[in-house]
């Protein structure tokens, strides 16, 4: 997760505030950037083959490992995922004013975040689900 952020982080740090659009262009600055980098590993197991802006969310889509990824436990702990997620942005925003400045993009677009995991085998991706006003 830390090194999705660090790809968030490094995506922002290139933009300047310049328009009234601002926050609808950050966001697809963003997106653009991160999506140049993909597929990328995040972590054991867990790959970022995609990001996009689709019906009000930026959706992160990763591709699991099925002998580190676990369809039922994945689900059952969408919750403790979501927790985790909204602490590390919060506090990442309090200590880099490039990830607070995309929180704010996010809030002031009223555009959330969608984290998708697809593990082979499975009938559906695991999605957690973040709201702007949750951010």
């Amino acid at each position: 997760m830390k090194r999705i952020l660090l790809a968030v982080v490094a995506a922002l740090s290139v933009m300047a505030v310049s328009s009234c659009n601002f926050s609808e262009k950050f966001i697809q600055l963003s997106i653009d950037q991160v999506k140049a980098s993909c597929p990328m590993d995040v972590d054991e197991g867990l790959t970022m083959t995609d990001v996009n802006l689709i019906d009000g969310y930026v959706t992160y889509v990763y591709q699991c490992n099925e002998d580190v990824y676990d369809y039922d436990v994945l689900t059952n702990q969408k919750p403790a995922v979501k927790e985790a997620v909204i602490a590390e942005l919060k506090g990442q925003a309090e200590t880099d004013k490039n990830v607070k400045a995309f929180l704010a993009a996010l809030k002031q677009s009223e555009t959330g975040l969608i984290y998708q995991y697809n593990i082979p085998g499975a009938d559906a991706p695991v999605e957690v689900q973040i709201k702007h006003t949750e951010l």
